[in-house]
């Protein structure tokens, strides 16, 4: 049971960050190694003064942001399969829906099951079954940022047809 503070969902399972220690907090490890050779490339370049400090910031928030944007692909792949799977449950009737829900909380109900997330996930290859991979996007797909970028996907989803 979760508790809502300002419209804010905070699960209860992120007590313990879904296996993730606090003070430890990284990407899963190639993602890791990738933005920490870049920020020492940076810094190199900034020791040797190729770079000026402006650069060296905008190299390590570029790698950053790519980070990020591949978990926002992720994320996006799961719900789109997601949102796919359930309309076509919606229209066999197959979806327990129950009486007065809308489409949008159907799907919604569906993108935010952990149950089906990580077997999905596991299934997109290798690198998503290490063991620092699954407590990261466990921990992710709980939080208020993951909630509401898989809402935005469902509605663009279920806008698009």
């Amino acid at each position: 049971r979760g508790c809502v503070a300002e419209q804010v969902h905070i699960s209860p399972q992120l007590e313990t960050s879904g296996g993730l220690v606090a003070q430890n907090f990284r990407l899963p490890a190639s993602a890791h190694r990738k933005i920490v050779a870049q920020a020492v490339q940076a810094k190199t370049r900034l020791k040797n003064r190729v770079w000026d400090i402006r650069q060296a910031a905008e190299d390590i928030q570029k790698a950053i942001e790519d980070e990020v944007q591949y978990l926002a692909d992720v994320l996006r792949n799961f719900v789109r399969e997601r949102v796919a799977t359930t309309k076509r449950e919606v229209e066999e009737g197959g979806c327990g829906r129950r009486a007065g829900e809308t489409d949008f909380a159907v799907h919604c109900k569906r993108c935010f099951d952990l149950d089906l997330f990580l077997p999905w996930l596991r299934q997109q290859g290798p690198q998503y079954r290490g063991s620092d991979t699954l407590p990261f996007y466990r921990t992710l797909f709980q939080t208020q940022l993951c909630i509401d970028f898989v809402e935005q996907v469902v509605a663009e989803e279920l806008e698009d047809g």
